[in-house]
C-alpha cells in the first residue's frame, strides 16, 4: 500500500465533520482499605471528578492572579539584570536574579523568605522590524558613536504556507476542487524538477548572534530597557 502524504491525507478530510457525541462515565469515589485506596490515599472519600473541577477552578483563578503580579515583577528584575550587565562583558554577564519582599521592620524572618526566580534568556521573540530599526538609528553606543542597525540585526529565511489559497473567494470555506488544482500544479512542477512541493520562502529581520552579549557592552541602561520595549528577550519567572 502506497504510503500518502500529507497532501493526499488533507484532501480525504471532509469540510465539515459533526461534533462527535461523548460517552458519559461515572467514576466512583475511592473506599479505605482497598487496593485504590493504597494507590490514591489523598482521594479516599472524595467525589473525584468534583475535586478535580475545583482544583482546576482554584488553578485557574491562581494564574489570572499570577498574571496580575507578573509584569511588575519582571519589570523590577529585567532593569536590575539589565543594570547589572551594563558594561560588562560576555563573561560577566548575569541571566538570572532571585526576587524577594522587603523584609518587615521589626519581624524577624524565619527560615528563608519566599522568592521568585526571574530569568533572561539569550532568544528573541518575531519583532517589528521598523520599530526596532527606528531605535537602533537614533541612538548612540556609550563611546558616543551612532549605532550601525547592522550590527545588531541580520537576516533569516522564513517559510510560510498560506493554506487560505484553497478557501472559496465566495465562502470563504475549503474548496476541494482549488485544492486539487492547486496540488497537480504543485506536483506536477515539484516532479520536473525532481523536489518536494515548495514552500513559499521570504527575509525576515533577526538578531545577530552576538546582539545580546554586545548590546550591554555597547548600550546605556536607558538604550537597553528602550530597546526592550520593541525586541524583548524571553523572560520567565519561577517561585521557589
Amino acid at each position: 500500500m502506497a504510503k500518502k502524504n500529507a497532501l493526499d491525507i488533507l484532501d480525504e478530510i471532509p469540510a465539515t465533520k459533526k461534533k462527535p457525541t461523548v460517552k458519559v462515565v461515572e467514576v466512583a469515589p475511592i473506599k479505605k482499605n482497598t487496593a485504590q485506596a493504597r494507590k490514591y490515599p489523598d482521594l479516599v472519600d472524595e467525589d473525584p471528578v468534583r475535586a478535580y473541577v475545583v482544583a482546576a477552578a482554584e488553578a485557574k483563578k491562581a494564574q489570572a492572579r499570577m498574571k496580575e503580579i507578573e509584569p511588575y515583577l519582571k519589570e523590577v528584575g529585567l532593569r536590575d539584570i539589565f543594570e547589572t550587565n551594563t558594561g560588562k562583558g560576555s563573561k560577566d554577564l548575569i541571566a538570572s536574579v532571585r526576587l524577594v519582599d522587603v523584609p518587615e521592620p521589626g519581624v524577624e524572618q524565619v527560615g528563608p523568605p519566599e522568592a521568585v526566580l526571574m530569568s533572561v534568556k539569550d532568544q528573541y521573540a518575531a519583532f517589528d522590524n521598523e520599530q526596532v530599526t527606528a531605535i537602533l538609528g537614533t541612538v548612540t553606543t556609550v563611546d558616543g558613536k551612532p549605532a550601525k542597525v547592522e550590527d545588531y540585526l541580520g537576516w533569516a529565511v522564513s517559510a510560510d504556507f498560506n493554506v487560505k489559497v484553497f478557501n472559496d473567494p465566495a465562502t470563504g470555506k475549503f474548496s476541494a476542487e482549488r485544492f486539487k488544482a492547486f496540488r497537480d500544479a504543485l506536483e506536477e512542477v515539484a516532479g520536473q524538477f525532481g523536489v518536494k512541493n515548495p514552500l513559499e520562502c521570504g527575509k525576515v529581520r533577526t538578531v545577530a548572534e552576538d546582539f545580546h552579549q554586545r548590546r550591554f557592552v555597547d548600550f546605556k541602561l536607558e538604550t537597553n530597557l528602550a530597546l526592550q520595549t520593541v525586541l524583548p528577550a524571553t523572560t520567565a519567572l519561577k517561585a521557589e
